[in-house]
């Protein structure tokens, strides 16, 4: 098996942290209970991971074994009060850690499939579920339209174009590490020009792909 690429436990935190963050920010914002932006902040900082371990890969989550990501979510909660008031001014710094967190999840989660012997794909599909899976079920929760599923600056985008680096490189036999740091460098990359230069994904209607319907009202018979 190839030398396995990791992240050290620090920066891991670190990303669940901003995640869980952003998932207390919300609730809050919705005045919810203490209950209430535990479970959204626990759901969006580590939810991602969770559907990795116990729906994909069916193993214990490690999220959930290791008592440090729950201390690093109630922390994450007792902050949120001064994020909501602040947010302006550290706004770039979350999304610049957000960034890496998509991309290290997203190497995280095809690298255990594909050790897991999952094929390429089907180890694409829970990348994209670990990176960004926790941020579309935090969405649901607190019932907004998920913003993957929206127009708007390249995240998902931004993951599989580092899971695609991640594997292109690890089929050609590149040592696991390099692997990782190139892939998360691609998205952290990509994901940080987006919101720069206010690059936007498009909404399908607009490609001209779909049929646009006939205004039956103008129509006059012949």
């Amino acid at each position: 098996m190839p030398q396995p690429f990791y992240i050290p436990i620090y920066l891991d935190l670190l990303a669940t942290y901003v995640f869980a963050l952003t998932g207390a920010v919300g609730a809050i914002q919705r005045s919810y209970d203490y209950i209430g932006v535990f479970t959204i902040a626990m759901v969006a900082g580590v939810g991602g991971s969770i559907l990795r371990d116990g729906v994909f890969l069916q193993r214990i989550p490690l999220t959930i074994a290791d008592s440090r990501y729950l201390i690093v979510i109630i922390v994450a909660c007792l902050t949120a009060a001064l994020v909501t008031r602040f947010r302006s001014g550290i706004q770039m710094m979350l999304v610049v850690i957000d960034a890496f967190g998509l991309g290290a999840y997203a190497v995280i989660g095809t690298q255990a499939s594909r050790d897991m012997g999952v094929p390429i794909l089907g180890a694409a599909l829970v990348g994209m579920f670990n990176s960004v899976g926790g941020g579309m079920l935090r969405d649901i929760m607190i019932r907004e339209e998920p913003l993957v599923f929206r127009p708007s600056e390249f995240y998902a985008i931004a993951a599989l174009a580092g899971i695609a680096v991640f594997v292109t490189l690890d089929e050609s036999g590149i040592v696991r590490p390099v692997c990782g740091l190139a892939a998360i460098s691609t998205t952290i990359a990509i994901r940080l020009a987006s919101v720069y230069f206010g690059w936007k994904t498009t909404p399908v209607s607009r490609l001209g792909w779909l049929e646009r319907p006939v205004n039956r009202d103008n129509q006059t018979d012949r």
